[in-house]
């Protein structure tokens, strides 16, 4: 639940490591996530300044 309620009031680094811990955690108590679902987690979270960004990236023919 954690990894779909980013928090607004942090910067990019701060989100993208919030990310990677719980992921890492996930990973320790045997319920890993694949490498799609890390970066759609990411891509859902990410704030407004980033539509194109994120855009470009799912709009993509190769997988991301």
């Amino acid at each position: 639940m954690q990894l779909h309620t980013p928090k607004k009031d942090q910067n990019i680094t701060t989100y993208l490591l919030d990310i990677k811990n719980l992921v890492d955690l996930l990973a320790v108590i045997g319920s890993p996530i694949t490498q799609e679902e890390h970066i759609e987690v990411i891509l859902d979270g990410l704030f407004e300044d980033y539509d194109n960004f994120i855009t470009s990236v799912t709009s993509r023919l190769d997988p991301y």
